[in-house]
């Protein structure tokens, strides 16, 4: 039997931490199922979702809760089976408060954002700015996906959604 749960890492860059990361989970086990890291500014942050047999999850969890000089929050893994996912593209006129209306009416319907990247981007030859998100979206069980089209449609007569 085998434990699952979330961990996320931040904190200074230093080359060889991944394989550091990687060694500790190796040695009790484990295996990343899914990862993702960034680097800004010098910086490190990273989500790991985890898989470790359940007598050595402790063991692991201590070992990475004790990385020096990095903050790191645990957390058990959540049943997500239920539903499908989708992933959509969203593309519209950027206007103040529009990723909260977007998470309004996902939320509203019961829809769960499990991934979602924003970019605001000029356009010189229009004169304004449009904002494009990709985003993966996990349904409700009774919900079609053209229902979530249309409802984040209606937030600009000018939005293009695609399912991907």
């Amino acid at each position: 039997m085998s434990a699952q749960f979330m961990v996320s890492i931040m904190g200074p860059e230093r080359f060889g931490l991944l394989k550091q990361l990687a060694e500790k989970t190796h040695a009790l086990g484990g295996r990343w199922l899914d990862s993702k890291t960034n680097h800004l500014g010098g910086q490190f942050s990273g989500l790991l979702k985890v898989e470790v047999p359940i007598e050595n999850a402790p063991a692991l969890k201590a070992e990475l809760s004790e990385l020096e000089g990095y903050l790191v929050n645990i957390n058990e893994v959540a049943n997500t089976d239920a539903g499908a996912t989708l992933n959509v593209s969203y593309d519209a006129n950027d206007r103040p408060g529009l990723v909260s209306d977007i998470t309004h009416v996902l939320t509203d319907q019961g829809v769960q954002v499990e991934h979602m990247e924003c970019h605001r981007v000029g356009v010189a030859e229009l004169g304004t700015n449009i904002f494009t998100a990709q985003m993966k979206l996990r349904l409700p069980n009774d919900m079609e996906p053209a229902m979530v089209t249309a409802e984040l449609e209606s937030l600009d007569s000018d939005a293009v959604v695609n399912l991907n």
